[in-house]
C-alpha cells in the first residue's frame, strides 16, 4: 500500500503547452522530503501521462494511500476542487491535502465551499506536508501543526498558526523527479535556438522570496520578501545530479529573481565551468540586477538567454506600478545582453492602472530592443496588493474564485483568472496585444535587414517586400486602435 500520492492536478494545458514543460518542483520537493522520511510516496502527474480525471481517480483508488496531495494554482482552481470531489465520492474516508498559492490565501474559505478538502498546507508545504501525514499514519491530531488550516471532525474550520520560513534551503533533498513521468514526456521547450530545442530539460528552483513588491504579483506575499537562497556548491550538486541521472541537457531556473546575490551567481558560474559540466540554461533577472561581468560569466557557463520583467515603457506607470525599474537603464541592458553573447527577452503587461494608449506606445518602443518579448494581460490574483486594494474597495469579493469564468482570450489558462479592464475593455485587449506582436515581429524584420550589406538588401526582395507590407498593416492597426480608446 501507499501511503501518500502527490497529483499535480493542471489539466489545463497539453503535451505541447508551455505549462507542461516539466515536472512541477515543488511537488518534487514535498515527495523528496516525505521519501527521506521513509513515507512510500506516488506521483501522477495526468497530462505527460494521458490520464483524464477518471482515470487519476481509478488510479488513486488502486493505490489506496491514506493521504492523497493537490497542488493548486489560480488558473486550475476548478480542476482541483473537481477532482477532490470525484476521489472523496470514491473514498470518503481517505484524507485531502491541498497546497500552493491559490488555496493559501484563501484556506478559509476554500474550505467552507469544497467540503472534500479536509486540510490545507500554508505557504512553504514541505515540512507541514510531513507532519501532517504523519499525524494521519499514526491516527494523531493536527492542533500542532504549523502553517496548516483543517476542518475538525465536527465541521469545525481552524486555522493554526503560520510556520517559520525554512532558513537554510540547502537542508531540502533534490526534488524526487524520478517519481514522475520521464522528462521526454512533457512538452518541448519554447522560444529557444532550433539547435538545443530537442534537449531534455528540467526546471530548478534556486532560491525562495522577493524583496520587491511589485502591485500585481502574490510572490513577495507568498514567499515572503526576504530573499533565501541555496548555496552555488548545492545549486550545481542538483545540476550535476540532474545531468547523471536523467540525462538533463537544459535547465530553466524558475526564481522570481536568479541574479539578487552576484557574488552567488558568479560562483555558481565558476563551479558549473571548474566541473565542466555542459548544460545549457535561462533565468529570470532585474534591469537593475545585472552588470557586464556577470553577464559574461553567466553566458561562459552556459546560459544562454536572460528574461527580464520590464512591464512597461512609461515611467509614469511603472512608478504606479511598485516595480523600481530605471526605464533608462533598459536599452543599455539589452544591449549589454547581446554584446555578453545572451539573448535578452523581456515581459511586458497590458491595461495596468491608469494606462493610456500613449503609455501603450511607449511599451512599444521599448520592447524594440529585446531579442524576444512576451505581452499579457493584467490578471487579478489573490494575494497580490492589487487585489487586496480592490477587495478593500468592495469591487471584488473572494466568491469570484468559485464563480468566475471568462474566455475573452478564448480558451486556456487565462480563462479563469479575472483580468483588470480599468484602462482598456475586454474588447481593446486583444486587439492591443495582437498590435504589440505585429510591432514586435516588425521590428526584428527591420533589424535583420538593417544588418545585411547593401548589395544583400536589393536581392532580398522578398524581405523588403514583408517590410513594406508590415509596415503598412500595422500603422492601419495602430489608427483603428487608437479610434477606439478613449485617450485619457
Amino acid at each position: 500500500m501507499v501511503d501518500v500520492v502527490l497529483v499535480n492536478s493542471n489539466f489545463r494545458g497539453s503535451q505541447s503547452g508551455f505549462v507542461n514543460m516539466a515536472p512541477p518542483p515543488g511537488l518534487g520537493y514535498i515527495a523528496a522530503v516525505l521519501e527521506s522520511q521513509g513515507i512510500n510516496v506516488n506521483c501522477i502527474d495526468p497530462i505527460p501521462e494521458g490520464l483524464s480525471k477518471s482515470d487519476v481517480v481509478e488510479r488513486i483508488y488502486q493505490l489506496n494511500p491514506k493521504v492523497v496531495g493537490l497542488n493548486c494554482l489560480t488558473s486550475y482552481r476548478y480542476d482541483v476542487f473537481e477532482l477532490a470531489n470525484l476521489i472523496k465520492m470514491r473514498n470518503p474516508e481517505r484524507k485531502i491535502l491541498a497546497g500552493g498559492t491559490h488555496v493559501s490565501f484563501l484556506d478559509l474559505i476554500t474550505l467552507e465551499k469544497i467540503k472534500s478538502i479536509d486540510a490545507i498546507v500554508r505557504g512553504e508545504g514541505e515540512y507541514t506536508c510531513l507532519e501532517y501525514v504523519n499525524e494521519v499514519l499514526t491516527d494523531g491530531t493536527f492542533s500542532d501543526i504549523l502553517g496548516l488550516t483543517y476542518r475538525e471532525k465536527s465541521g469545525e474550520i481552524i486555522r493554526n498558526s503560520n510556520r517559520p520560513l525554512i532558513g537554510n534551503l540547502d537542508n531540502l533533498p533534490f526534488p524526487a523527479y524520478h517519481l514522475f513521468p520521464n522528462f521526454d514526456k512533457y512538452a518541448k521547450l519554447d522560444e529557444v535556438p532550433a539547435a538545443f530545442s530537442d534537449f531534455t530539460h528540467a526546471p530548478m528552483v534556486s532560491s525562495r522570496g522577493c524583496p520587491y513588491n511589485c502591485i500585481f504579483c502574490p510572490s513577495s506575499v507568498f514567499w515572503n520578501r526576504r530573499f533565501r537562497a541555496r548555496s552555488a556548491k548545492n545549486v550545481v550538486e542538483e545540476i550535476q545530479y540532474l545531468v547523471d541521472r536523467f540525462g538533463i541537457e537544459y535547465i530553466r531556473f524558475y526564481d522570481d529573481n536568479f541574479t539578487v546575490n552576484k557574488k552567488r551567481v558568479i560562483e555558481i558560474c565558476n563551479e558549473i565551468l571548474k566541473r565542466g559540466i555542459r548544460i545549457k540554461w535561462r533565468c529570470e533577472a532585474r534591469i537593475g540586477g545585472v552588470d557586464r561581468e556577470m553577464l559574461e560569466r553567466m553566458a561562459e557557463a552556459g546560459c544562454h538567454e536572460v528574461e527580464y520583467g520590464v512591464e512597461t515603457g512609461s515611467k509614469r506607470i511603472m512608478e504606479k506600478i511598485n516595480k523600481g525599474i530605471n526605464l533608462d537603464r533598459v536599452p543599455e541592458v539589452a544591449r549589454m545582453s547581446k554584446e555578453c553573447g545572451l539573448e535578452a527577452k523581456a515581459f511586458f503587461i497590458i491595461g495596468l492602472p491608469g494606462e493610456t494608449i500613449a503609455d501603450f506606445k511607449q511599451t512599444l518602443e521599448i520592447s524594440k530592443h529585446f531579442d524576444y518579448c512576451g505581452l499579457g494581460p493584467l490578471m487579478i490574483f489573490p494575494g497580490s496588493p492589487l487585489y487586496v486594494d480592490i477587495k478593500s474597495k468592495g469591487a471584488l469579493e473572494d466568491n469570484i474564485w468559485f464563480e468566475f469564468r471568462s474566455n475573452i482570450f478564448g480558451e486556456g489558462i487565462l480563462d479563469n483568472i479575472p483580468v483588470y479592464t480599468e484602462s482598456f475593455s475586454q474588447d481593446q485587449l486583444p486587439e492591443l496585444m495582437k498590435l504589440f506582436y505585429e510591432h514586435h515581429a516588425l521590428c526584428k524584420l527591420s533589424t535583420s535587414l538593417m544588418s545585411l550589406k547593401a548589395p544583400q538588401k536589393i536581392f532580398q526582395i522578398r524581405k523588403v517586400l514583408r517590410l513594406l507590407t508590415s509596415l503598412f498593416l500595422f500603422y492601419k492597426h495602430y489608427r483603428k486602435i487608437r479610434k477606439d480608446v478613449d485617450m485619457k
